[in-house]
């Protein structure tokens, strides 16, 4: 500290125990999978009745548009796993090589 400059109070001197933060990943936390599962089903479920079913004029704009949509929120449940996954272990990376913070 320069001649300046006061002391604010209170400093941290030493971290005794590393920071450890546990995946928090538990059996209880299958609901995105299960929605995920159920939209991949539903998704190729449609795409293989619009191959193998003959359907008719005015129904495949509906069919066109529930494909379109069932696509869209498949890529964005991959997003969102992707993201969380890879968001969170950049999150504890960054905590765990943190040093202690002096809160004033």
């Amino acid at each position: 500290m320069g001649n300046d400059q006061e002391p604010v109070g209170g400093t941290v001197v030493e971290q005794k125990s590393a920071t450890v933060i546990p995946n928090r990943k538990t059996k209880s936390e299958k609901g995105p999978y299960v929605v995920g599962s159920i939209i991949l089903s539903i998704y190729f479920g449609t795409a293989l009745l619009m191959i193998f079913v003959n359907i008719q004029k005015g129904s495949e704009s509906a069919i066109h548009e529930l494909t379109t949509t069932l696509r869209d929120a498949l890529m964005m449940f991959v997003m969102w796993i992707y993201g969380t996954t890879k968001s969170g272990d950049r999150k504890t990376e960054i905590i765990a090589k943190s040093g202690p913070v002096d809160p004033h």
